[in-house]
């Protein structure tokens, strides 16, 4: 995925053959829309993917799910029962791997009973793929932390103890990293 320079999205897949070389091999094509602006993790040797638009700035965005292995792409039917948590779908999010679960961070559209529209940070875990069950977690540190305009999250786990995210905005500059420490890590 990403964008070419005339502003396309892309389902390109490239793997890196040499990195002292810097050699890269473009594979198949994926089977998923073209987009851009997605969440990628490793989770139990798998590559998974979620979310994303078709360009910066669009009001389509896109929930599902895609694995990488084996050499081929499986959609993976796990985001009816998050979207159901989540109200709406992801205006920015990120996935990573930590302590064997894969965790999903986002700004989620919502609907208020009056029928208006709102953004909700949220966090999920998804700890057993076959049961399709992802559970909240704590999400009061992504409250009010960065832009309702916020396009892009990213996350990195550190010592398998924390994850540590920040998240880019259309209007106002995000300056604020944010740190996560589960009790059950330390």
């Amino acid at each position: 995925g990403a964008r070419e320079p005339a502003g396309n999205a892309l389902r390109e897949v490239w793997r890196l053959d040499d990195p002292g070389a810097n050699k890269w091999t473009r594979l198949d094509d994926a089977p998923w829309t073209a987009r851009c602006l997605f969440g990628p993790a490793v989770f139990r040797n798998e590559l998974w993917v979620y979310g994303g638009v078709p360009e910066p700035f669009s009001s389509k965005l896109y929930d599902d799910a895609y694995a990488y292995a084996g050499g081929k792409w499986s959609k993976k039917e796990v985001t009816g029962i998050l979207a159901k948590g989540a109200q709406g779908k992801p205006i920015a999010s990120c996935l990573q791997e930590f302590k064997n679960q894969l965790c999903l961070f986002g700004k989620f559209r919502s609907v208020a009973d009056d029928s208006s529209e709102g953004v909700d940070s949220l966090a999920f875990s998804l700890s057993t793929p076959s049961t399709k069950t992802w559970d909240s977690f704590s999400n009061d540190g992504l409250k009010g932390w960065g832009d309702d305009t916020t396009f892009s999250y990213q996350l990195l786990n550190y010592k398998k103890r924390m994850l540590i995210a920040t998240a880019l905005s259309y209007q106002t500059a995000n300056t604020i990293m944010k740190v996560y420490v589960p009790e059950w890590s330390r």
